[in-house]
């Protein structure tokens, strides 16, 4: 720690523990030698690596903190300096030998109220209470004078009367201030030190040339498997002080739920911008069980964090859903009852179709059979031959089946097929391949042959059998 410049302070030596502020040694050659006067060490050269304590100088001389002013001069706010500074032409004035040369001059000082009455103590009460009038504060007078050093000023002092060094010292105070406050630039803001909301991230980052600060707020989501991180909220500032704010990576120029700013005069101003944007409640968009039903939907859209949004949503909400995912959600649940009703019925009205559809079956038998027996009644009232009736029940019996295999046929109808084909082998297979009379397969004439039990010479039942026909 360095030690103070000033004979007689132990400010930075081992032996005092006090806190302080050093302030080094000005550059400029003629204010390094208003040092060197004041500090009274004339055989020692004083340099810039050397410092001096702020208890030497007067709290006016130290700058600490700033004065944002605005395109008309008005005063914007306050903003503190991190380290303090000491106004142009500062030099230091308080010194453990003031009180000494204080104490040779001839003026009485008030230890309570520092004031020094300008006229003896032998005047009387009228001249006692004119002279109060004209008690002027050492500190005052000290103060002028340091404001004096290192200015230019066309104020001209009079140490007639205190009215007028008053009147002087505030003039030079208010021209001190103007020339001490700095303009707020981003520059400025790239050094400072702010307080962000909790979770609140501060990026330093470029595009092209140009230089940005970014404060984002990141959230974190699973999809697909996957941690993926996600800029839920963000506020960039250009070198201009132009403010560009973002949710979920979407522009939001204009709001009604808050006043969205276009740029900032100060710290103060970005954090408390800051701090209402953090506010803010996002929309949580609208809850589906299955996203890809609703992905060629152009009402909806799906969002980075795969969470699915009406088209007009406005990203920002009172609680929890803008009015447009409100309304979507409800008019989605409402098309998902409709869908469980028409399915529902669908099912009821398959149950009814089945059952319709197996009577009307039992009743296209039914009636079958009734066209049957009347047909065959009204052969055998017009006296139609027996063996005509048989072949057109056998007509008849033929159309109800699909298949032309496993058909059942009568005995009088296997024996007439039976004379048929030994009468003509080639007149039988001529009438079954064109589809003439239904008759049975070669095959099973031959099968039934095969099982008559033949005898040699002539079958008496067989010759009964055949005289019917």
């Amino acid at each position: 720690m360095p030690g103070c410049l000033v004979p007689g302070c132990t400010s930075g030596y081992k032996s005092n523990f006090e806190k302080v502020h050093f302030f080094s040694v000005p550059k400029d050659e003629k204010l390094k030698e208003q040092w060197q006067i004041a500090i009274k060490r004339p055989n020692t050269l004083v340099s810039k690596t050397q410092v001096v304590c702020d208890k030497h100088f007067l709290a006016g001389d130290i700058i600490r903190s700033r004065q944002l002013l605005g395109p008309e001069g008005e005063v914007l706010g306050v903003s503190p300096y991190r380290r303090p500074r000491l106004a142009p032409g500062a030099v230091p004035s308080l010194f453990p030998w003031t009180e000494v040369i204080s104490s040779d001059n001839d003026i009485d000082a008030n230890p309570e109220t520092s004031e020094v009455n300008l006229v003896p103590d032998h005047s009387n009460a009228s001249e006692k209470q004119v002279v109060d009038t004209f008690s002027v504060n050492i500190n005052t007078v000290d103060r002028l004078e340091e404001l004096q050093v290192g200015q230019s000023s066309d104020v001209c002092l009079y140490t007639d009367t205190p009215a007028n060094i008053i009147n002087n010292l505030e003039a030079l105070e208010a021209n001190s201030c103007c020339n001490s406050v700095e303009v707020f630039n981003f520059e400025a803001l790239l050094t400072s030190n702010m307080e962000l909301p909790s979770s609140w991230m501060r990026n330093n980052i470029k595009y092209k040339e140009e230089s940005l600060i970014s404060f984002s707020y990141l959230i974190c989501d699973m999809i697909d498997g996957k941690y993926l991180s996600f800029n839920l909220k963000e506020v960039i500032v250009d070198s201009k002080l132009e403010l560009y704010t973002h949710i979920l990576d979407k522009p939001l120029n204009v709001s009604p739920y808050f006043n969205v700013k276009k740029s900032i005069t100060s710290v103060n101003d970005l954090e408390e911008y800051l701090r209402q944007v953090n506010s803010l409640k996002v929309c949580r968009g609208i809850v589906i069980p299955d996203i890809n039903e609703y992905e060629n939907s152009d009402a909806l859209v799906i969002d980075k964090r795969n969470m699915v949004r009406r088209e007009t949503c406005t990203l920002l909400c009172h609680s929890t859903q803008c009015n447009a995912c409100h309304n979507a959600s409800r008019a989605l649940v409402r098309k998902r009852k409709r869908n469980n009703t028409n399915l529902q019925d669908s099912r009821s009205i398959n149950k009814k179709s089945n059952v319709l559809s197996s009577k009307f079956k039992s009743h296209a038998k039914t009636m079958s059979q009734k066209s049957e027996a009347s047909v065959l009644n009204k052969l055998r009232s017009n006296d139609v031959a027996k063996n005509q009736c048989d072949v057109v029940q056998e007509i008849l019996k033929a159309s109800h089946c699909k298949n032309s295999s496993g058909r059942r046929y009568s005995e009088n109808w296997l024996m007439l097929c039976m004379l048929l084909y030994m009468r003509s082998v080639s007149g039988y297979n001529f009438i079954r391949d064109n589809n003439i009379l239904p008759l049975p397969c070669v095959s099973t004439m031959r099968r039934n042959l095969a099982s008559i039990n033949t005898q040699c010479g002539f079958d008496s039942e067989f010759f009964e059998a055949f005289t019917n026909f």
